[in-house]
Parts: structure tokens; C-alpha cells; sequence
């Protein structure tokens, strides 16, 4: 029987999802009042494609920190081995097995990857609401802005974008782990395969991915706050 014909008779189940933040909710409601008062109504395509990428954020939103606690799951059992570990070989790199190695490259590179992908899809959502909703045409680095604006470092963003395109694109991520004593341990994501830690700018600490996705959560509430203040001060042109 032809492969179309059994897909025909096949039950296709959807699955629901509904978001568990309304990140989006305070920027429609914007929109929505300031349409035909303050800003010209927009189109159904462009409230389509505005849509998608906020319900896209929300998405992020809402699986990032399950994306870390997976990373945090496989590094508890990378420190186990530690604590197992004849210590009399200390000298020597643990040999650990390759699935857990693997399973920590793996999630150190969908963090920085998904992240990331969260933070172009807010850049987009700051392009549609300025230019095509409000009609500006300046474009700006809206991170960095908003965090100077408030006089704040973004120093942390830089810092970020950095890692990401080293561990995405540049190399993949060694793995040391910083023994403060046989009870407090922290991996340490290293650019290059070096032995002597003494600079900072050759690793990252496990505790800087709480940094960022800390930062994340941060930035995004802020261009929230951002984006309904210019829709609610936003003018329509007047017509002479």
C-alpha cells in the first residue's frame, strides 16, 4: 500500500503548549490601545511575524533554565567521579567516560547556542516594534543602550557574546574543575587545553552561566519596559 494512503489513515495527535510567562501581554496591550490613536493600525502579516517571535521568546523564556539544569545535572555527576577518584593520581587528567564529556560538550554548547538564539530573537522583536511598528529608522546595539541608559556595566554582555562565538564557532570546550576543597567543587570551561589557570579570559566558570542567563532574564524585562514606554510616547504624524 502506497505510504500516502496509510499516512491518510494515521491519527495525528498536536501537542498543546501554552507559555508559562506573558512576557508579550504588556507589549500587545500597548500596541493594541495605541493602534489608530498614536500609531497607524499595522498589517496582519506584520502582527503574524510579531507574534511568532514573541510566542518564540516565550519559548526560551521558559526552557533556558531547564537547558542549564541539564548541564548542572551532568556536572554533579562529573563531581562524583571526583569524589570517587584515587587521589594518588592527581597528577595525572581524570579519565572519566566519553559520555559524560560528551554529554557536557554538548550542553555547554546548546547554553551558549540557545541563549544566544533568545538574544537575536529579542534584537528582532526590538527591530519590528521600533521601525516597523513605530516607524523610527535608527538602529542601535538595544542591549548595551538599555544597560548604559540605566547606568548599569554591560560589561557581562560583552563577555558573553565573546564565550558564544568561541565555544560555538572557535573550538570545542576542555574541562577542568577547580577542587576548593573535597567538598566544593566548579567546572571550569576552557577556551584552549592550557595547564596554568592564571588568566581568566582562557576559561569560563561554571557559576558565569548563572551570570548570563541571570543577565538574560534581566535584559529581556527591561526591553519589555523599553518597548512599551516608546509605544506609549510614540505620536502619530500629523497630516497637513
Amino acid at each position: 500500500m502506497p505510504r500516502e494512503v496509510i499516512m491518510n489513515q494515521e491519527q495525528c495527535l498536536h501537542i498543546s503548549y501554552e507559555p508559562s510567562n506573558n512576557w508579550g501581554y504588556l507589549i500587545w496591550n500597548a500596541i493594541n490601545e495605541a493602534e489608530g490613536k498614536n500609531i497607524t493600525p499595522i498589517s496582519q502579516d506584520l502582527r503574524s511575524a510579531l507574534s511568532n517571535l514573541i510566542l518564540a521568546f516565550s519559548y526560551k523564556w521558559d526552557y533556558l533554565p531547564i537547558v542549564l539544569e541539564r548541564l548542572r545535572e551532568n556536572v554533579e555527576r562529573l563531581y562524583q567521579k571526583l569524589q570517587d577518584r584515587d587521589k594518588s593520581l592527581d597528577k595525572y587528567a581524570l579519565e572519566i567516560e566519553n559520555i559524560i564529556k560528551y554529554e557536557l560538550i554538548i550542553d555547554v554548547n546548546s547554553f551558549f547556542h540557545e541563549l544566544y538564539s533568545g538574544m537575536e530573537i529579542l534584537e528582532e522583536i526590538e527591530q519590528i516594534v521600533n521601525q516597523k511598528v513605530l516607524g523610527y529608522t535608527k538602529s542601535m546595539k538595544i542591549f548595551s543602550k538599555i544597560l548604559k541608559d540605566r547606568g548599569e556595566s554591560d560589561d557581562w554582555l560583552k563577555e558573553f557574546f565573546n564565550n558564544r562565538g568561541h565555544f560555538t564557532h572557535a573550538g570545542t570546550p576542555w574541562f577542568a574543575v577547580s577542587v576548593k576543597s573535597e567538598s566544593e567543587y566548579e567546572l571550569l570551561i576552557l577556551k584552549e587545553n592550557v595547564k596554568c589557570l592564571d588568566d581568566p579570559k582562557k576559561y569560563v566558570k561554571f557559576s558565569d552561566l548563572d551570570n548570563y542567563i541571570h543577565g538574560f532574564m534581566y535584559i529581556s524585562i527591561r526591553l519589555q519596559e523599553y518597548l512599551v514606554k516608546q509605544i506609549k510616547e510614540v505620536k502619530m504624524p500629523s497630516i497637513n
